[in-house]
C-alpha cells in the first residue's frame, strides 16, 4: 500500500517541539483528552492493565471475540475452535486451535491485524487521527514507528470514509435559504501559495454556523477538454448530493471547474445563483466581500494546503478524517471506534 509522503518543514506542527521535546509531558498532555477517552479507555492503559485492556478491546468486538482455525489438511480445513492461550509480545494472548498446533495473533482480523504496536499505542494512534496530529507527531511521542502510525491512519481513514458514503445525509449542508459558497482549490477560495500541479479539491462551506460546516472532494487533474467537461459534470453531481435543494449558491462568474455558467442547469434545485462578482457591487468601506471571504475560506484553504503534501492515494482519506473531526468533534473518536467495530 502507498504510504503518505513526508511533509517535513513544509507543515507547521505544534504537537511536538522538536527542540524541547519531552515525550513524557506531550504523552499526558495528549492523555488528558477528556469524555470517552479520559473516562473509560486511559485507566486501561496504565501499567500492569494490559489483560483489562485486551478483554475490553475483545468485549467491544474491536478484535476477535472467536476464531476458527484455518490451517490445511489433507481433508481441507481444520475448522476446529481456536481457544486464547497466554503469549509472550505486545499482545499477552494467542488464538491456539484445541485440536491442531496452529496459533493466530489476538490481531488478526482487526483494525491492529500486522501491526507491531502494542494496542494501548494503536488506541492512542486511532486518537491521534481523530485530533489531527501529524504522523510525526505521534510516531515521536510514542516511539512508534511512522510507517506504523501512517497504516492505522490509513485504516481509521478508510472506516470512516465507508461510513460517511453509506450515511451521506449526515454530511450534507445548506438547506431552504441557506447560502453556500462553491469554489475550488487551488485557483479559487481566495489566495493560495500553492499553485503548481496542485491537486484541485471542490470546496463546498456552508454560511451560517459556527464552527463551519464544509464538504471536500479531491478531483482528479486535468488536461485536456474531455477531461474538463468529465470533471465539470462531476462537480454537478457532487453538488447535488451534498447541497440540500433550496439552498442559495455563491459561485465563481468565471472559473476553469465551476462557473456561474455551469450551474444554470441546476436552478430547478437551486432558484437563487449568484456571482461573487455580483455581491461585490455591493461593496462599501466597512464591508468588502472578497475580504470576507478570505476569512469564511481560511480554515478550508490550510486544509487544501496540507492535502498537497500527502500522495495522491491518501488525499481523499486525509479530507475525510478532517470533515470527520468537524462534524462529530468531541465524540470523533467514540464514534469512530463504534464504527470499527460494528465492521469487524
Amino acid at each position: 500500500m502507498k504510504k503518505l509522503k513526508r511533509s517535513c518543514k513544509l507543515i507547521a506542527d505544534n504537537n511536538y517541539d522538536e527542540k524541547n521535546g519531552n515525550k513524557s509531558l506531550l504523552l499526558s498532555t495528549f492523555d488528558n483528552e477528556p469524555g470517552y477517552y479520559q473516562e473509560i479507555i486511559h485507566p486501561l492503559l496504565a501499567s500492569k492493565h494490559e489483560t483489562e485492556l485486551i478483554y475490553w478491546l475483545k468485549l467491544t468486538n474491536l478484535i476477535k471475540s472467536k476464531q476458527t482455525c484455518s490451517k490445511r489438511t489433507i481433508g481441507g480445513m481444520c475448522n476446529n475452535a481456536m481457544s486464547w492461550i497466554s503469549a509472550k509480545g505486545s499482545g499477552s494472548y494467542q488464538w491456539k486451535c484445541q485440536i491442531c498446533p496452529k496459533r493466530k495473533s489476538i490481531k488478526d482480523d482487526s483494525i491492529f491485524s500486522g501491526l507491531s504496536c502494542s494496542f494501548k499505542d494503536a488506541i492512542r494512534i486511532i486518537l491521534a487521527w481523530c485530533k489531527s496530529y501529524h504522523v510525526d507527531s505521534v510516531s515521536n511521542m510514542l516511539g512508534v514507528n511512522n510507517s506504523t502510525v501512517e497504516e492505522l491512519y490509513i485504516r481509521s481513514a478508510s472506516v470512516a470514509e465507508r461510513y460517511m458514503t453509506s450515511n451521506i445525509k449526515e454530511w450534507q449542508i445548506g438547506g431552504p435559504g441557506i447560502i453556500v459558497l462553491v469554489d475550488t482549490y487551488p485557483e479559487g477560495c481566495a489566495n493560495t501559495s500553492l499553485t503548481r500541479m496542485s491537486r484541485p479539491i471542490l470546496c463546498l462551506s456552508e454560511v451560517k454556523t459556527m464552527p463551519q460546516k464544509y464538504w471536500l472532494e479531491a478531483l482528479d487533474r486535468y488536461s485536456n477538454l474531455d477531461t474538463l467537461s468529465y470533471l465539470k459534470q462531476h462537480i454537478l453531481r457532487i453538488v447535488q448530493t451534498i447541497v440540500r435543494p433550496g439552498s442559495i449558491l455563491i459561485t465563481p462568474h468565471t472559473s476553469t471547474l465551476c462557473c456561474y455558467s455551469d450551474f444554470e442547469q441546476l436552478q430547478v434545485l437551486y432558484p437563487i445563483i449568484v456571482t461573487t462578482e455580483e455581491l461585490a457591487k455591493h461593496n462599501t468601506d466597512q464591508q468588502n466581500v472578497f475580504t470576507n471571504l478570505e476569512t469564511i475560506w481560511k480554515e478550508v484553504l490550510n486544509i487544501c494546503e496540507e492535502a498537497q503534501f500527502y500522495c495522491t492515494s491518501y488525499i481523499d482519506l486525509f479530507l475525510r478524517s478532517r470533515m470527520w473531526a468537524l462534524v462529530y468533534g468531541n465524540e470523533s473518536f467514540e464514534r469512530l471506534l463504534y464504527q470499527i467495530s460494528s465492521m469487524q
